[in-house]
């Protein structure tokens, strides 16, 4: 699991680049919002990497955005 708090968006995409299987990236980051541009920015990263039409990147990052709040106000420990 890769701690985010001193990371950019740029870093995750080396991090996630170097793991190997797309699927066996994990990242986690505390609970705030603070966090939420750097998770935001790194799956736009992935997505002009892979060639994602615009329209649905837009899409996609809101629902990003979305799973990130929801993470933050039911699924933290805190």
């Amino acid at each position: 699991m890769i701690d985010i708090t001193n990371r950019s968006s740029s870093d995750l995409l080396d991090l996630y680049d170097q793991s190997g299987a797309p699927g066996s990236f994990e990242f986690a980051f505390p609970v705030n919002y603070q966090y939420s541009k750097v998770i935001r920015d790194f799956v736009a990263l992935i997505f002009d990497r892979y060639g994602l039409m615009p329209p649905w990147k837009s899409r996609f990052i809101l629902i990003i955005d979305e799973l990130v709040n929801n993470s933050i106000a039911y699924g933290s420990i805190e």
